[in-house]
């Protein structure tokens, strides 16, 4: 879910914390009550905000990694471990399937959507020794969440003096599902099974059992970071 939770945080910023030249240009849109020209910068800051973690390198992320370590006596602590083939994509595939302005009472609509965000491992595997006890541990295959759907509700007020202020918000978040395919050992015991059952069976059902209650905190959060920028 802490994917979930990152990919709304990265819509609300692409979507509402516009930087200070491109809110300008929203402002000025907006008080021009042409339903084109504002959807058009919203969805312009979108394709922005994608392309800017592509060319960061944050989608796909790929990492190869090997870390050792050693206190200055090893025999109280010291680890190896190793990530190899990792690979996290999709964060940056933001399609826009309704983007919509009502001029009339000032009323924004959108759905956006994250077709799936994936992260595979080839193999991540860690040993560490603490006071002569060994922990050690290796996980590798791939997760996928699926459909993450936000729907948007924005109502705003508009004046020539006073600026663009916010009326009202509503945020519904929903996903899809969640495909877990993944080997992990611990201490040579098989969890396999277990962790892709968490992650494919028990974290949807909690997700849909509190989901209303996870929409509403997404619409307090967002609705706080919006009027701080307005």
């Amino acid at each position: 879910m802490k994917v979930v939770v990152l990919t709304v945080a990265c819509l609300l910023a692409a979507v509402s914390a516009l930087p200070t030249g491109q809110f300008t240009e929203l402002e000025a849109a907006l008080m021009t009550r042409n339903n084109g020209l504002i959807t058009g910068q919203i969805i312009q800051q979108i394709e922005a905000f994608a392309q800017s973690l592509r060319d960061a390198g944050l989608d796909p992320l790929n990492l190869d990694e090997e870390v050792e370590y050693a206190l200055p006596v090893p025999s109280i602590m010291n680890l190896r471990a190793a990530l190899r083939g990792f690979l996290f994509r999709g964060v940056s595939n933001i399609v826009v399937n309704r983007m919509n302005y009502a001029v009339l009472n000032s009323r924004l609509t959108f759905n956006v959507e994250l077709p799936e965000i994936a992260l595979s491992m080839g193999l991540a595997e860690w040993n560490v020794n603490v006071f002569d006890r060994n922990f050690n541990g290796m996980i590798s295959g791939r997760v996928a969440v699926k459909n993450i759907v936000i729907d948007g509700d924005v109502r705003i007020n508009l004046g020539i003096i006073s600026g663009i202020s916010l009326r009202s918000m509503e945020l519904t978040l929903d996903v899809g599902s969640i495909e877990s395919r993944l080997n992990m050992a611990l201490q040579g015991v098989n969890y396999s099974r277990d962790i892709n059952n968490y992650l494919g069976v028990t974290v949807p059902k909690t997700y849909r059992a509190y989901q209303t209650d996870i929409n509403q905190l997404i619409t307090i959060v967002a609705t706080e970071v919006v009027e701080q920028i307005l």
